[in-house]
């Protein structure tokens, strides 16, 4: 139930901001972050499944543009790599988790190139035509990933706790 009220938000959020953001030809990929969140707390498996059906859900409502399952394949690679990644690298902070957002995310914009190049979607990209959207999205993602892991963090830090009365020989003092 998580997943799925994150993937809509994702949805919703991304046919919102997609529009209105951008850097350098890159845009917001909350989807994409979102792919990322579930791989880095729950590993390949989870990452590979929430992958697809975020890519086929992503697909869907993209319109006639894209081809369906493309998306899927892209992300369902992503899930699997910071899956992997995760487990060979279980200590993570938020700098950490900052980075591997924005890695991923140009990884999937890249992948999205590759594949569309592959079926022949959009003709042949060149390195150029990719790197402004690559750059772009893994700076926009990067920020947006570094707010929620920093406010995630912030939030996790411990109060001081009060241990109970202090007992002192002098009535009054210590209370």
């Amino acid at each position: 139930m998580r997943m799925a009220a994150a993937l809509l938000v994702a949805l919703v959020l991304d046919t919102v901001l997609s529009p209105v953001v951008s850097v350098a030809g890159g845009r917001p990929n909350l989807v994409v972050l979102t792919v990322v969140a579930f791989a880095l707390t729950g590993g390949v498996d989870t990452g590979m499944r929430y992958g697809f059906v975020a890519g086929l859900a992503s697909d869907a409502l993209s319109g006639p543009g894209r081809l369906l399952g493309m998306s899927a394949l892209v992300l369902t690679l992503v899930g699997a790599g910071v899956g992997l990644l995760r487990s060979a690298w279980p200590a993570q902070t938020w700098r950490a988790g900052t980075l591997v957002a924005a890695a991923a995310s140009a990884a999937a914009v890249g992948g999205y190139g590759v594949v569309e190049a592959l079926l022949g979607v959009r003709g042949r990209p060149s390195l150029g035509m990719l790197a402004g959207p690559v750059l772009g999205t893994a700076l926009c993602n990067g920020v947006v990933a570094a707010l929620a892991l920093g406010l995630r963090a912030r939030g996790r830090r411990p109060r001081a706790r009060v241990l109970g009365p202090v007992i002192t020989p002098f009535p009054g003092v210590g209370r």
